[in-house]
């Protein structure tokens, strides 16, 4: 089996073709239409179901994005990311079996796209302040909010987030 995807086309999956001969294949073009659901809207059972209910009955959407890393810098399943695990960044799990909901969406026809906070992320620059964005007299910067940043010029920030990518990707996203 053979897996072909590329950006503006739907993957397929192909089998039976011999090694080293070519095979033509096609990839559908597709424009993704979605709907959003928050790091707590996909958890919420109600909400995820009124939500993809809303997608079957309009006949215009085919996506679905969803937090997969938010706006508070948690990771909404149980992560294998080390730095993202030290940091306590999965503590709260509003998707348990994140390649079963992935499933549960390509059933349904639904591309799923991931959305990912990269550098507002209070969990790891309160973990790891040396990673945070600071003040000019030291101290860890807090936004609006309260929040901490993550310093985007650092490559152990970049790595961090690369890897929750790299699980989500793997999980079917």
């Amino acid at each position: 089996r053979l897996m072909v995807r590329a950006p503006g086309y739907r993957a397929t999956t192909i089998s039976g073709a011999a090694p080293g001969i070519p095979t033509m294949v096609s990839l559908a073009a597709f424009t993704p239409k979605a709907l959003y659901l928050s790091f707590y809207g996909i958890g919420n059972k109600a909400i995820r179901e009124a939500a993809l209910d809303s997608i079957r009955e309009s006949n215009a959407l085919n996506a679905v994005v969803i937090d997969v890393k938010g706006d508070r810098g948690l990771v909404a399943f149980k992560t294998t990311v080390p730095l993202a695990r030290a940091a306590k960044a999965d503590q709260i799990t509003t998707i348990p079996d994140l390649p079963g909901l992935i499933m549960e969406l390509h059933r349904e026809g639904l591309y799923a796209i991931a959305r990912i906070v990269v550098f507002k992320d209070d969990p790891l620059a309160d973990a790891r302040p040396d990673l945070a964005v600071t003040t000019t007299t030291g101290s860890v910067f807090k936004d609006r909010e309260g929040l901490a940043w993550t310093d985007p010029f650092r490559r152990e920030v970049w790595d961090y987030n690369i890897a929750i990518a790299v699980e989500a990707a793997r999980a079917g996203f």
